[in-house]
This record gives C-alpha cells, sequence and structure tokens, in this order.
C-alpha cells in the first residue's frame, strides 16, 4: 500500500479502535471489511503504529486496542508513525536537464518552500487527535438520522 493511502486508512482503523474500545476482540479481518481492503494491509500498518506506540495487539493476543487514549494520539503522530522513510509530500523530477538554468537549480529551489509546507501540515495535523475525528465521524453520522453498524 502506497504512503498516500496508508495514512488516511491508519486514521479510519484507530477510529474504529475508539468507537469499538469496549467489544472484547477486534481483529484485523473485522477492521479490514470496514477499510474494504485485505486483513494483510491491516496487519502491516498495525506493525508500524504498534512501533510508534499508537496501537497494536492486546496482551491477550486477541484483537487490536489503542495504547494511548484517542484523545492523545494526534494525527501528527500517526502520519509520522505511517510516513516511514517517506519525510516527502511532493515527489519531484530526479533528472532535470543541467543545462537549463531551471532544471540546474529546481531541485534545490523547491527544498525550502516544500519543507516550509510539510512543517505547515505536520503542525496542522497535531492540532486534532483520533477523538476529534471520532467526534467528527459520530456528529455526521447522527445528523443522516440513520444508526450505521461498524462491521
Amino acid at each position: 500500500m502506497k504512503f498516500k493511502i496508508q495514512f488516511p486508512v491508519a486514521v479510519h482503523i484507530l477510529a474504529v479502535l475508539e468507537i469499538k474500545k469496549d467489544e472484547p476482540e477486534i481483529l484485523s479481518d473485522k477492521l479490514a471489511r470496514s477499510v474494504n481492503t485485505n486483513p494483510v494491509v491491516i496487519r502491516r500498518l498495525f506493525s508500524k503504529l504498534k512501533k510508534a506506540g499508537l496501537a497494536g495487539q492486546k496482551k491477550t493476543g486477541l484483537g487490536f486496542v489503542l495504547f494511548r487514549p484517542a484523545g492523545t494520539i494526534t494525527l501528527r503522530d500517526v502520519y509520522l508513525a505511517v510516513r516511514g522513510e517517506c519525510p516527502v509530500l511532493f515527489a519531484t523530477h530526479q533528472n532535470p536537464s543541467t543545462r537549463c538554468i531551471v532544471g540546474s537549480h529546481i531541485l534545490d529551489a523547491l527544498d525550502g518552500p516544500l519543507s516550509s509546507a510539510r512543517r505547515a501540515m505536520e503542525d496542522s495535523l497535531a492540532c486534532f487527535t483520533i477523538k476529534d475525528i471520532v467526534n467528527i465521524i459520530m456528529r455526521m453520522d447522527a445528523s443522516e438520522h440513520v444508526r450505521r453498524i461498524i462491521l
């Protein structure tokens, strides 16, 4: 799964864990049904979330849980957990022509603005928690006057 998909999927599964925190066993197959993906994808993401201290398997080994309260897990925490070795937001072309004035300097010229954009995005993500996302979801669902179940 590509990084740009991993972040929203990780937020999705953390939100499910918060909503279903009183359920005895939240297994990867149930989370996979909610995300509409394969359980292997969920387990791979959990290895990153566990490494970051956000979520993982229960001590009993049956099901997954949040390791911290949802109100203390920021979207920045999730982003940093799943981005891995991919700290850039935008891919840049790697072989611009060095015979061109733009081509010979474009990568260095973009470095500052793109680094600034990444920091601004991370600062913005730090303002929202998994609990905030759950609250938004619950308000949106309640406004539809239909109670959905989580798979």
